[in-house]
């Protein structure tokens, strides 16, 4: 495993010559007061209508977090998995189920990496950033290959250990 003194926190990094292996972690502590709060949410809504949990006002409450405290569990256990070799280019995540889905691109495919800056609406305690990895292909479309990435740092140095792996191999 090649690790390097800059890599960002979340991020590890194998080089294997023919293979670049990088996984991201998606633990981050903010989600760790969302699982208690929704845990707290899902305790009380349980309590207050243990009679009546049929009702749909009172399913929706309990449906809202059930969905909050599998957002906690994503986040503090999956991570983003990319390979790329001299073919192609692989994005899995896991190991529980999540929104964005697994991707292969061949190789040839890709002209350019870049980051996509997302600024999600405001509320009380500011605004959301997040930054999304794009290509564009050979055919000129701009495709996501890792999406809401909230740290800037990891966002780039992703980006940067795919171009040079993709420059080396391209070069051989």
């Amino acid at each position: 495993m090649t690790a390097e003194p800059d890599v960002p926190f979340g991020i590890e990094v194998q080089d294997l010559g023919d293979e670049l292996r990088i996984t991201r972690r998606w633990f981050y502590w903010t989600s760790v007061p969302l699982g208690l709060g929704a845990l707290v949410w899902i305790g009380l809504t349980l309590c207050r209508n243990a009679g009546d949990l049929l009702n749909v006002c009172n399913f929706l409450f309990l449906g809202l977090g059930l969905w909050a405290l599998y957002l906690a569990v994503l986040s503090l256990t999956n991570s983003t998995e990319i390979e790329v070799n001299h073919q192609e280019l692989t994005i899995r995540n896991g190991p529980l189920p999540s929104l964005g889905k697994n991707k292969t691109f061949p190789v040839q495919d890709i002209n350019q990496l870049f980051l996509k800056r997302i600024k999600m609406s405001g509320n009380l305690f500011g605004s959301s950033r997040y930054w999304d990895l794009h290509m564009v292909d050979r055919f000129g479309e701009k495709r996501e290959l890792v999406g809401a990435m909230p740290d800037w740092n990891q966002a780039q140095f992703i980006k940067q250990e795919i171009e040079r792996f993709l420059s080396r191999v391209r070069s051989e």
